[in-house]
Parts: C-alpha cells; sequence; structure tokens
C-alpha cells in the first residue's frame, strides 16, 4: 500500500483539475508526484480528509506556519467543498472516488462561486467539466 496523502476539503478538487500552474517549479513538481501516486492506485484508499494544512501545503509559498496566508478565505473553501461533497476530517477516499463525487455533487455554478476569486477558475473549470 501506498503512503496516505492528507488533504483538506478544496484540496480534493484542486488536485482534480490540476495543470501544472503554480508558484514556482517546486511546488508544481512536489504536487504533480502527489497525483502521479493517486493515479497509479485509483482505487486504493489514500486520501485521508483534514482541516488545515495538508500536504498540498506543505510545498506552497503562502504557507504560515501551520496555516496559509490567507486562513480566513481559505478556510471558507474548505467549509464549502466540505458541505458539497459531503466530506469531514477523518474520511478516507480512494481518487476514484473523489472523481465521482464531485461529478455527481458539485455544479459549474457552485464552483464559479467558490471559486470566483482564485487565479486558476478557468483552468479548473475547463479541468473539470470539458
Amino acid at each position: 500500500m501506498k503512503n496516505r496523502v492528507f488533504l483538506r476539503p478544496h484540496h480534493l478538487v484542486c488536485l482534480m483539475s490540476f495543470q501544472g500552474e503554480g508558484y514556482d517549479e517546486v511546488f508544481v513538481s512536489k504536487i504533480k508526484k502527489i497525483i502521479e501516486s493517486l493515479e497509479s492506485a485509483l482505487d486504493e484508499k489514500l486520501i485521508y480528509v483534514v482541516n488545515g494544512c495538508d500536504d498540498v501545503c506543505r510545498y506552497c509559498p503562502n504557507r504560515n506556519g501551520d496555516s496559509c496566508k490567507d486562513e480566513a478565505q481559505i478556510s471558507n473553501l474548505d467549509s464549502s467543498f466540505s458541505k458539497i461533497l459531503d466530506v469531514q476530517q477523518g474520511d478516507m477516499y480512494c481518487h476514484s472516488e473523489i472523481r465521482q463525487m464531485i461529478r455527481n455533487k458539485l455544479s459549474v455554478g457552485e464552483f464559479e462561486e467558490i471559486c470566483r476569486k482564485c487565479q486558476w477558475l478557468q483552468i479548473c473549470r475547463i479541468a473539470l467539466w470539458n
């Protein structure tokens, strides 16, 4: 079994639409490795939902200790996606389940409303719904 991947709720969506855009080469490289790990084990329950900093945050230049420099905004993203996808801290999923949850539970309108302030909005929208 591969190692668990700890993800906060909004990163469940971000990783499903990640296209290699990012803050720097190190961040992009590390995120691609996380995604490759999950995609190589689509049906293994490797994704562990957490509140707060996760495996993606570990490499983010916006990390400020154990939180994000924009923690209030990020917490709102987490809360919104947690409610729509019906996930909570401690839940475990496989990559294929997360994909299906996004397709079945998240509408384009909800996504655009939640992520309206994100610089990657259009990239993610295309990746998720085209």
